[in-house]
């Protein structure tokens, strides 16, 4: 396609805003079609939240092969069009990592179709730099066998800069933005500031930390200049984990699996996530970017029992809920869990899971319970309190099989702490013969496993509550007080 005007096309896409821009310049100068997955719209967004300084400290914890470094490349380059004078600071671990985006950005930069849009000319300069103190010398010296870190750098005509340099690099003479724009006029974006072979180890994490703060941190040439941290989670002290906590960075967190829907489809196969599943503190970490403790994780995967055979029938069968009752718990689920005995054995049979708001639980979850109200159907357990308490007598008045006012009281207190009535779980779970048998065919089964996994550091115990009260009623308490 011929076009007349170039530099005023090009003026005329950028207004169009990142997204729109990024995509269309990605195929021209790619020369084929940017593949756009479910989670990119959020991605593309986030960087246009950032260039409208909107965020101003920004976490985006996203999975592996998401193209998160290529819609950064991008980002720097559409920053340029318009502003030659922007100024960035680049790093990661990786050197590797930083020569390959240095060298692809000025291959953006000098492509005929940027150009002909915005010619602003480039020039690229690479030196060696000095570690900034003993141990990034000696960690340089046991990875590469030399005694300094490489950087790079691209220069536009009017003098703005590109920096790419290494964690433990030293950094001088160079700041990132520019003092008292009013604009977008760079950042500093970490790349993946964590080397995952080092995440083990807690020296090195803190010395990842402490280049942050005595290095980058000093590279800011304005208060303004938004620093962008890109990472999928490895550890729970890891740079997202440092920055969400010390420093309140703004969290944009990326999944995977989402409501059990995978955001990456055309690279990740229903095999493939399963085959990922197999290692689940990897999975829930760099995949669903929920990191838990590699050990010490209160419910683990072999206390349970996982098909897709379930029985034909069980000796009974109920219905126990969790439902986010207060205000502040507006952004929680509220849960219903079914399940069957057999032969003293728990089945977890179906779940009913909605971030909903408490007036229209009624109709929500009604028609999903009132097939499953058959012959050996005991109760709909629910914690008598606040809208529960509706629900109940509601469901009293309307016939339907709810617990006693006493029942409830003696069978499912929810006093004490929640670690605590897990605990008094753990059992009839932590056995050579798990009592609890999951159905993995079940919706959102992935979130339900990450939310057991990764119990008391997740924000999410909904579907734990209804676990709990669960193996209490079918593994603990007595039967008069189930018995219908």
């Amino acid at each position: 396609m011929q076009i007349k005007n170039p530099q005023y096309f090009g003026q005329l896409l950028h207004k169009k805003g990142f997204e729109t821009w990024f995509l269309y310049m990605f195929r021209l100068i790619e020369t084929r079609k940017f593949i756009k997955e479910p989670l990119h719209p959020k991605l593309l967004q986030a960087f246009q939240d950032v260039y409208d300084l909107k965020h101003k400290r920004l976490n985006i914890n996203i999975c592996p092969r998401s193209a998160k470094t290529t819609v950064a490349r991008y980002f720097i380059a559409y920053t340029l069009a318009t502003n030659p004078k922007a100024n960035f600071i680049y790093t990661s671990y990786s050197q590797a990592l930083l020569n390959d985006i240095s060298r692809d950005l000025a291959n953006i930069l000098t492509n005929p179709v940027y150009l002909a849009m915005y010619d602003n000319g480039i020039k690229e300069e690479a030196q060696e730099v000095q570690p900034i103190d003993e141990f990034w010398q000696s960690y340089i010296q046991e990875e590469t066998g030399r005694s300094t870190f490489s950087s790079r750098k691209i220069t536009t005509a009017d003098g703005g800069v590109v920096l790419f340099s290494s964690i433990g690099g030293q950094i001088t003479g160079f700041g990132c933005g520019i003092r008292g724009a009013k604009e977008f006029s760079g950042s500093l974006i970490l790349d993946d500031g964590n080397k995952p072979s080092d995440i083990y180890s807690q020296v090195r994490r803190n010395k990842v930390k402490i280049y942050f703060e005595e290095t980058l941190l000093s590279r800011l040439n304005d208060s303004e200049v938004p620093i962008v941290n890109i990472q999928q989670r490895l550890h729970l002290e890891d740079m997202s984990g440092f920055l969400l906590d010390k420093y309140k960075f703004e969290l944009l967190k990326m999944p995977l699996v989402v409501d059990g829907v995978c955001q990456l489809p055309s690279q990740y196969t229903q095999d493939r996530l399963q085959e990922l599943q197999k290692n689940e503190f990897m999975f829930l970490s760099q995949y669903q970017q929920s990191p838990i403790l590699s050990s010490g994780a209160l419910f683990k995967r072999d206390c349970f029992i996982f098909t897709n055979n379930l029985p034909s029938k069980y000796d009974y069968t109920f219905i126990t809920a969790d439902l986010a009752y207060k205000d502040k718990q507006h952004n929680d689920f509220t849960c219903f869990s079914y399940w069957g005995v057999l032969d003293k054995k728990l089945y977890l049979i179906d779940v009913k899971r909605k971030k909903i708001n408490s007036v229209e639980i009624d109709n929500w979850i009604r028609p999903w319970i009132m097939p499953k109200i058959q012959y050996g159907f005991r109760y709909i357990w629910i914690e008598d309190k606040a809208h529960g308490t509706y629900l109940l007598q509601q469901y009293r008045k309307d016939g339907l099989p709810v617990p006693s006012e006493a029942m409830i009281k003696q069978t499912l207190p929810r006093d004490g702490d929640k670690v605590m009535r897990a605990n008094n779980i753990i059992p009839c779970l932590n056995s050579n013969d798990p009592n609890v048998i999951l159905n993995n065919c079940i919706e959102n089964f992935n979130d339900i496993i990450e939310e057991l996994l990764s119990f008391n550091q997740s924000a999410h115990d909904d579907f734990v509550d209804t676990l709990i009260d669960a193996c209490k009623i079918a593994l603990f308490v007595k039967k008069e007080f189930y018995a219908f």
